[in-house]
């Protein structure tokens, strides 16, 4: 099995912090890091990758007539600009704001992400946007 608990347990910090945080990390983020992956159980990150890798929220997203934007880290190396790509096919009026940085976009890159979230609050007030009733259960 690929994503199974020993590659959570052997995956050396560099990798983790080369894929997820990219060329911006700084030793306080990899250290923040190695001290978040100690916290989660090794058996528990393989669950949580197998889950994503089979999740599937497409009629959800569909279905929502709330604003969306979707944060795109311009050199994530974990998400694929083929996922954008289907969130844009599902959800032509969401927007897309591509930022520079890794994977963990709001922890390298933050007051940029602020920036981009308060564009997208303020114009979809100005709009006079709708809220979604879904939550995170229908993740489940």
């Amino acid at each position: 099995m690929l994503v199974g608990r020993t590659t959570f347990a052997l995956a050396p910090g560099f990798v983790r912090s080369s894929l997820l945080l990219g060329r911006h990390a700084s030793p306080r983020l990899r250290s923040l890091l190695h001290r978040a992956h100690g916290l989660v159980d090794p058996g528990v990150m393989a669950a949580r990758a197998r889950a994503i890798l089979h999740v599937d929220v497409s009629s959800a997203l569909r279905d929502c007539s709330a604003p969306l934007l979707y944060l795109r880290s311009g050199q994530d190396r974990m998400v694929s600009e083929n996922s954008w790509r289907l969130v844009a096919e599902l959800r032509p009026d969401a927007r897309v704001e591509v930022l520079p940085g890794p994977h963990l976009l709001l922890q390298t890159h933050p007051a940029e992400a602020i920036a981009a979230i308060e564009r997208f609050l303020a114009s979809s007030v100005s709009d006079g946007a709708e809220t979604c009733s879904w939550t995170i259960g229908h993740l489940r």
